[in-house]
C-alpha cells in the first residue's frame, strides 16, 4: 500500500508590482465622454474624458459569461442614472448614492477591436439641475425607464463615476460609455 505525502503549500513572495487588484488584472476597462452640445449651433464642447469604477458585480458577468452561464441579460447596459450625490464610489456599490433622473442607452456599436462605446442622450429640456455621479445601469428584464420616478434604483449598477456639473436648459448632453477588454 502506498502512502501519499502531504506536501506543504508553497510560499510565493508577492512583489510590489504584482499587487494589482481583480479589476486592473481583469482587463476590462471603462471609460466616460460628456459632451455638451449647444441646441442651436450643435456645436459640441467635452465636459469630461474619465475613466470609471466598474463594479464588482459586473466582473461577475464577465467571468459567469466565459464559465458558459448565460448572463448577458444581467450586465446588458440599459440605462444611465443621474445622481446628486457626492460621496467617493466603491466596487461594491449597488446605487448610486442619490438617483434623480435616467434615460435608456440610444445607441451601441463597436468601435474598435475589444471596444464598445454606449450612448446616452439628455436633451435640453427633459432634464436640469445638479449633477454630482452618473451610473451605467444593466439588466434587461428589470432596468426600468424613469417614468416619474418609479425607475430609479432599478436595474444593475455596471459602473459609477463622479462628474460635478449643473445642466441647464440651454444645453443638451451626450454621454458616451467606452467599455475595452484587453
Amino acid at each position: 500500500m502506498y502512502r501519499i505525502k502531504r506536501s506543504r503549500p508553497i510560499k510565493r513572495r508577492v512583489k510590489k508590482r504584482d499587487k494589482m487588484n481583480f479589476n486592473e488584472k481583469h482587463g476590462h476597462t471603462g471609460r466616460i465622454l460628456v459632451w455638451s452640445i449647444d441646441p442651436v449651433t450643435k456645436k459640441r464642447t467635452l465636459k469630461l474624458d474619465k475613466p470609471n469604477l466598474i463594479m464588482n458585480r459586473t466582473f461577475g458577468y464577465d467571468y459567469e459569461y466565459l464559465r458558459g452561464n448565460n448572463v448577458a441579460a444581467n450586465g446588458q447596459i440599459m440605462h444611465l442614472g443621474i445622481g446628486d450625490d457626492n460621496t467617493a464610489p466603491t466596487s461594491t456599490d449597488s446605487d448610486l448614492g442619490n438617483e434623480t433622473y435616467r434615460v435608456p442607452v440610444i445607441s451601441q456599436s463597436i468601435t474598435g477591436t475589444g471596444e464598445l462605446t454606449s450612448e446616452f442622450y439628455i436633451t435640453a429640456t427633459e432634464f436640469s439641475g445638479t449633477i454630482e455621479e452618473l451610473g451605467i445601469f444593466g439588466g434587461y428584464f428589470f432596468s426600468e425607464d424613469w417614468n416619474g420616478g418609479t425607475g430609479a434604483d432599478t436595474g444593475n449598477l455596471l459602473a459609477r463615476i463622479l462628474y460635478s456639473d449643473t445642466k441647464t436648459t440651454n444645453e443638451e448632453l451626450l454621454i458616451q460609455r467606452v467599455d475595452t477588454f484587453s
